[in-house]
């Protein structure tokens, strides 16, 4: 899952990859991320899928927060406990 303001082709190509989903997002003008797409784009790679599902932004802060809410909503964990697991990964 692509967080980026440009799609990057090569992701399409890879043969390690098994679908590749973009979300054209720029993280520089700070947007308002829609948690529950983005929370049911992930549910649905993890459920395709039979491995781990990468979340990836330019500065790894969106995809941060979308791992803490998906952390949170699935292991219904806090908000602290979401983010030092995030921090220690």
């Amino acid at each position: 899952l692509g967080l980026t303001p440009n799609k990057i082709e090569k992701m399409d190509e890879s043969t390690q990859i098994d679908k590749y989903v973009h979300l054209e997002i720029n993280e520089m003008l700070k947007p308002q991320l829609d948690f529950v797409e983005i929370l049911n784009i992930v549910n649905e790679l993890m459920q395709e899928g039979e491995g781990a599902v990468l979340i990836y932004c330019l500065q790894g802060n969106l995809s941060a927060a979308v791992c803490m809410k998906l952390l949170m909503e699935t292991k219904h964990t806090s908000r602290e406990i979401a983010a030092a697991m995030i921090m220690t990964k």
